[in-house]
């Protein structure tokens, strides 16, 4: 473990390691906003709502993207990098270097999980420190990835998570299915590390079910999507896994049923500075992202944010996913996202915006004041609801999260939904 490193001067970006001086920035000096770089490796709308909301709070945002994104010609950005999912971290490196940001933040779990392998192969020096004082400790992005391990980390914290085990054959299965008290056994989860968005998540309804079940999360990722993704999004990282036939981790959750909630939080140094709570009460797709939510206060899913940064030392915006117990209204702790999630974007008033949080602990500065967009508690999440059903009574019923300052973005979202549509 490299000495952890002391930032000073956020908005020149100069680096301590060790007793070593690092001048990293090569802009002008009497330009005092803090730079920050912003890394997806898709094409999502997400991107551009960060880079809106970094420059609300008073960043110079530069962007790493692949070609084609809709934020490359947003007025609230400044230099775009170019993605190259041939040489992700090649092309991730040398938007660092000519960038010099004082703060990275990834987009997608793509752009976190090669930002971490970035600061795995460096050699101790000012690109390290960069990164781990943008993510605070490097292992909890391999933490967060393996749900076992997650969920292990929770309980031996006293955290409410579902009963669960890592399942590495289907006699595993067996044995976990056997250990099971016979009013819960049914209906359990499988699930399979580095999937999001529902795929690799499988809900068992009997034994017949099992095995397939098993088998399918467990497989590698198809040949053909694998080569749909590098054709269409640019996103190699399928190939790899897919032609060596490389087989995902799996563990075993029990069904808790339940209605799904999602906290988002910016911490710095271990300690949470602002946070988003919600409950979802619509999704995009089975089990992918929310698309309208309500905000809620619920001191559970605080504590257990606040509990795992301390524990890990975190810094940047992370997500938490929770399934709220019908029965009991206890919220457990599914999976965490150690990037910036959906919501992370939204301006809701003091303690409840993450970039400007994020953006003073990193800088210095005070958090400057900014009303929040909605004095509502439901929130239908652009373009994801209007994607869902155009029709929807969530469209109006809830504050429309629309960006109308930048109609490029919103037109990249109707062309995008007509080409799908298609």
């Amino acid at each position: 473990m490299p000495a952890t490193p002391i930032f000073l001067g956020t908005k020149y970006g100069n680096y301590y390691y060790g007793n070593t001086f690092f001048p990293t920035f090569s802009q002008d000096f009497s330009c005092m906003a803090l730079r920050v770089l912003l890394v997806t490796t898709c094409r999502w709308i997400f991107a551009g709502r960060l880079v809106m909301a970094f420059r609300r709070a008073g960043c110079d945002v530069h962007l790493v993207c692949p070609p084609g994104h809709p934020a490359e010609h947003l007025r609230a950005t400044g230099r775009v990098f170019p993605y190259r999912g041939l040489a992700p971290l090649r092309s991730i490196r040398a938007a660092i270097e000519a960038s010099a940001p004082g703060l990275v933040v990834p987009c997608d779990d793509l752009a976190r999980t090669q930002l971490d392998q970035l600061w795995s192969i460096s050699s101790p020096g000012p690109l390290r420190s960069l990164l781990q004082l943008s993510f605070g400790n490097p292992e909890a992005g391999p933490l967060a990835r393996s749900r076992n391990r997650l969920t292990t980390l929770a309980r031996e914290n006293g955290l409410p998570v579902p009963p669960g085990a890592p399942i590495a054959s289907s006699a595993d299965l067996r044995r976990w299915i056997e250990s099971q008290p016979p009013a819960r056994t049914f209906p359990f989860v499988l699930k399979s590390d580095g999937s999001s968005g529902g795929i690799g998540v499988q809900i068992v309804q009997d034994s017949a079910q099992a095995p397939a079940a098993l088998a399918k999360v467990g497989a590698p990722p198809l040949l053909a999507r694998a080569v749909k993704r590098a054709l269409v999004n640019r996103d190699f990282t399928l190939l790899h896994p897919s032609l060596r036939r490389m087989r995902p981790a799996v563990s075993v959750q029990s069904f808790i049923p339940g209605h799904d909630a999602t906290l988002t939080v910016a911490c710095w140094q271990g300690q949470v500075l602002a946070s988003i709570c919600a409950e979802v009460l619509h999704s995009w797709e089975f089990k992918g992202p929310a698309s309208v939510v309500r905000i809620v206060d619920s001191p559970v899913m605080l504590h257990t944010a606040h509990t795992i940064a301390a524990r890990l030392g975190l810094s940047g915006i992370c997500g938490f996913d929770f399934v709220v117990d019908d029965e009991t209204g206890q919220p457990c702790l599914i999976e965490m996202n150690p990037r910036a999630t959906q919501t992370a974007h939204l301006q809701l008033g003091p303690g409840h915006d993450l970039p400007a949080a994020l953006a003073a602990a990193a800088s210095g500065d005070p958090v400057p004041p900014a009303p929040a967009i909605t004095s509502g508690d439901l929130i239908a999440l652009f373009p994801l609801e209007w994607e869902r059903d155009a029709a929807s009574p969530w469209l109006n019923a809830a504050h429309h999260d629309v960006p109308w300052e930048e109609p490029s973005l919103m037109l990249a979202c109707a062309r995008a939904r007509v080409k799908r549509a298609n």
